[in-house]
C-alpha cells in the first residue's frame, strides 16, 4: 500500500486542475487547426479540379487550332479562305448575292381582330395631338 501511495504521489502534477485545463488548451488548438486544414484540403481539391477542366478545355482548343492550321496551309484550306473572305471566284465561275429583304412593321399601331379597328400606343396618340 504504501507502494501505491508513492506512485500517486508522482503523478499528482499530471493530474492537477491547471495542467489538465493546459492540455484541453492544446487539444482545442490542435483541434481547430485540424478543421481549418481539412476545410483548405477541400478548396485545393476543388481548385485542383478546375484547373483540370480547363487544362483539357486548353488542350482540346490547341488541337482545335492545328487542326485548323493544317487544313489552311493546303490548297483547298488556302483558296476557300480567299473565297470567303474576299468574295471571288475563279474564271468562268459566276457569284451569286441572295439578299434578304428586311420586314418592316409599324409597331405604333395594332390591329384588333374581328373589328377592323386600329388601336394606337399611348406614343402614337400623343403625337397624333400634334399632327392636326
Amino acid at each position: 500500500m504504501v507502494k501505491f501511495k508513492k506512485n500517486k504521489s508522482k503523478y499528482k502534477f499530471w493530474y492537477s486542475p491547471l495542467v489538465l485545463i493546459i492540455f484541453l488548451a492544446i487539444l482545442i488548438f490542435f483541434g481547430y487547426k485540424i478543421f481549418r486544414l481539412i476545410g483548405t484540403h477541400r478548396e485545393t481539391i476543388q481548385m485542383k479540379r478546375i484547373a483540370e477542366d480547363e487544362l483539357s478545355q486548353l488542350s482540346q482548343r490547341i488541337d482545335n487550332l492545328n487542326r485548323e492550321i493544317s487544313e489552311l496551309n493546303t490548297e483547298e484550306g488556302k483558296e476557300g479562305v480567299i473565297r470567303v473572305k474576299y468574295q471571288v471566284a475563279k474564271e468562268g465561275e459566276k457569284v451569286l448575292s441572295i439578299v434578304e429583304e428586311e420586314q418592316q412593321e409599324d409597331k405604333t399601331e395594332v390591329v384588333l381582330e374581328g373589328k377592323g379597328q386600329s388601336k394606337k400606343s399611348f406614343f402614337g396618340w400623343f403625337m397624333g395631338l400634334f399632327r392636326k
